[in-house]
C-alpha cells in the first residue's frame, strides 16, 4: 500500500491530509511508515466520516497516538509508551466493536474486509509490543506505524463505511445523531 501524506507545520500539531492508493488489504507497509515525519496529529474535517460517534472516537484514539508521539525521544519513553500502549489496545478494541456494531445493524456489505483490517492492526501491534520488549523496536517505530496505519484506515476505509451509513439513515435522521458513545483514555 501506498500512502500519499501531506505534512503542514502549523502550532499545536500536524494537519494529516491525503489518500491512499494502491493494493488495500488492510495491511500498511511498516517500512514506509518509517518515512513519515512524526509529529503530533491534529483532527481536522478531512478526517471526519460524517458519523458522530465514529468521529469522537476517531478523535480519542488521535489523542493516544499523540501520547505515544509525545513519548519519543524522552528519558522515560519505554515506561511512558507502554502505558499508552495499553490504552491504544483497549480502546482501539472498544471502537473497532463499536464499528462493527454499526455494520451490522446496517448489513454493510464490506464488513469482512473491515474486520480484517481491524484484525491485522490488532495483530501488528502485538507484534510491535513484543518488539518494543526485546529491543528490536523502537517508540519512534510504534508510533509511525500507528500514525501510517490508522490515518490510511480513517480516510480510506472508514471513509467507505461513513459514506455507506449516510445512505441508509432516512433523509430526517443525519448520520451526525448517532448516539455518542464516551469513554475517556
Amino acid at each position: 500500500m501506498t500512502v500519499a501524506v501531506e505534512h503542514h507545520n502549523k502550532p499545536g500539531g500536524t494537519a494529516l491530509e491525503g489518500g491512499a492508493t494502491g493494493h488495500h488489504r488492510g495491511e500498511t507497509d511498516v517500512a514506509s511508515s518509517a518515512q513519515i515525519e512524526l509529529k503530533r496529529v491534529e483532527w481536522k474535517d478531512n478526517l471526519s466520516i460524517r458519523v458522530r460517534s465514529i468521529d469522537e472516537e476517531h478523535q480519542l484514539l488521535i489523542g493516544v497516538l499523540n501520547r505515544v508521539i509525545d513519548c519519543v525521544g524522552s528519558p522515560i519513553q519505554y515506561s511512558l509508551a507502554d502505558r499508552a500502549l495499553r490504552d491504544l489496545f483497549a480502546y482501539a478494541d472498544y471502537h473497532f466493536e463499536h464499528e462493527d456494531e454499526l455494520m451490522v445493524a446496517y448489513d454493510y456489505p464490506e464488513i469482512e474486509a473491515h474486520r480484517v483490517q481491524h484484525n491485522i492492526f490488532i495483530e501488528q501491534m502485538r507484534r510491535m509490543d513484543k518488539e518494543l520488549t526485546s529491543g528490536t523496536a523502537t517508540v519512534d517505530d510504534l508510533a509511525r506505524f500507528v500514525m501510517n496505519w490508522f490515518v490510511t484506515h480513517i480516510l480510506v476505509t472508514d471513509m467507505k463505511l461513513g459514506a455507506f451509513l449516510a445512505e441508509r439513515l432516512s433523509p430526517e435522521r443525519s448520520p451526525f445523531e448517532f448516539e455518542s458513545h464516551r469513554l475517556s483514555v
